[in-house]
């Protein structure tokens, strides 16, 4: 019989996420309008909903509520490969590791769309230990090659993490050079200036200014958190092999753009400068998201963009 997450830990996610809300209520946070409105639904490997977590709740969530969450996931996600594992010649396991995994991406969505400050805390933090100091900043460097063969990645597999590398890069130096040109306006621009009618406060052109500087950051945000989810499931067994430190995928990538003689990020980032000669940025090899365009998720979440259906590589 397949095991499920134990109930200690769906009954640990719960008192987590109970706390994260009376901690919101305690802080006084603004809310929204769409706050109550259902961002994510997670079984936990049962029949039925366990939990179901509103865009204001994640929008509050702690590092705490996030880490119990993700190491919930993570757990069942164990335990269903390791069902796949002793059992390999028995397909009926394989849906539940499909489901375990997609409960992971949309999770990863979830905090995308509605808490990116918190997706990128779990890139760099130790689930067991949240707020202890991350591997980065505490000097003790992510095993990527034991990482990589605990993911078994396929050449083309390699292929397209390098490939969305590039592609990556390239869009976020675009949306750069908007960012320089915008900042270059607004450092130019004087408070108080002069005409013939004596003189004028700019308020109005320092407010255009800076709005548009909001929206640039805004879609470098979203630009990163599309390719980057849309990676993860293609890379299920990362999240495993990550444990119990989060998935850090950038970091992956350029792991693996060093051992395929990529060029580097700074190196990548001048190649897609204006009039920068082998311009574009954008590799030759097999890419990741034809299909969509990473703006559209500026109007929609990426759970509707990527879709339940899109195959995930266990």
């Amino acid at each position: 019989m397949l095991a499920f997450a134990n109930n200690t830990s769906r009954t640990t996610a719960t008192k987590a996420l109970a706390s994260n809300g009376s901690n919101q209520a305690d802080s006084g946070s603004k809310t929204l309008p769409d706050d109550g409105e259902i961002a994510g639904s997670f079984c936990f490997g049962e029949a039925i909903i366990q939990l179901q977590l509103t865009r204001g709740i994640v929008r509050a969530f702690t590092i705490d509520t996030m880490s119990t969450i993700w190491k919930t996931l993570v757990r069942q996600m164990i335990l269903s490969l390791n069902n796949l594992d002793n059992a390999p010649w028995d397909s009926c396991f394989l849906p539940y590791v499909e489901e375990a995994v997609y409960e992971g991406v949309v999770f990863l969505w979830v905090l995308g769309d509605f808490n990116p400050r918190m997706l990128q805390a779990l890139t760099t933090c130790n689930v067991e230990a949240p707020r202890a100091a991350s591997s980065s900043s505490s000097g003790n460097a992510v095993d990527w090659p034991a990482i990589l063969v605990r993911m078994q990645l396929t050449r083309r597999q390699v292929e397209q993490l390098v490939a969305c590398r590039r592609t990556l890069i390239n869009e976020v130096a675009i949306l750069a050079v908007e960012w320089d040109r915008l900042w270059a306006q607004l450092k130019d621009i004087e408070d108080v200036g002069e005409n013939a009618e004596g003189s004028v406060i700019r308020f109005g052109e320092v407010a255009a200014l800076t709005t548009q500087l909001c929206a640039n950051v805004h879609a470098i945000n979203t630009c990163r958190h599309f390719y980057l989810s849309y990676v993860y499931t293609r890379t299920a067994q990362f999240f495993v092999a990550s444990n119990p430190m989060g998935p850090d995928i950038l970091s992956l990538m350029a792991f693996l753009a060093i051992q395929a003689d990529e060029p580097s990020t700074s190196e990548l980032l001048r190649m897609a400068e204006p009039g920068a000669s082998g311009g574009e940025g954008t590799s030759s090899g097999p890419s990741l998201c034809v299909a969509v365009d990473w703006r559209q998720a500026l109007m929609q979440p990426l759970s509707v963009l990527h879709g339940r259906r899109t195959r995930m590589d266990t």
